[in-house]
């Protein structure tokens, strides 16, 4: 599955919830939706940030693809910009450390 595909998922969910959500007078019930529309988020942005990488260690050797599937398997919500860089990125080298900064920067 693309990582694309992911965010496909959660846009469904929300276009489904949204109507739904606008109506409901009761604050406490519609922060428990806001809640899980959150961890929707999180968990969507934590399989694309895992997607990314398995299919990137696949792209370069077999054995980098089975290492990042396994090492990623892990990952458990730590998908924070600080981790992604200091951590996950730095593991491939510094000429990827230095594509992901230039990356971030043409973003900003």
């Amino acid at each position: 599955m693309s990582y694309a595909d992911h965010f496909k998922l959660a846009d469904d969910l929300i276009s489904h919830l949204n109507p739904k959500v606008t109506s409901i007078t009761d604050h406490f019930l519609a922060s428990r939706y806001v809640g899980f529309v959150s961890v929707a988020a999180a968990t969507v942005y934590e399989l694309a940030v895992k997607e990314i990488f398995c299919s990137f260690g696949e792209s370069k050797h077999v054995v980098l693809g089975n290492f990042t599937h396994k090492y990623f398997d892990r990952l458990n919500g730590r998908i924070k910009y600080k981790v992604l860089h200091e951590e996950y990125v730095y593991f491939f080298g510094d000429k990827y450390v230095r594509r992901f900064k230039k990356a971030i920067e043409k973003r900003e």
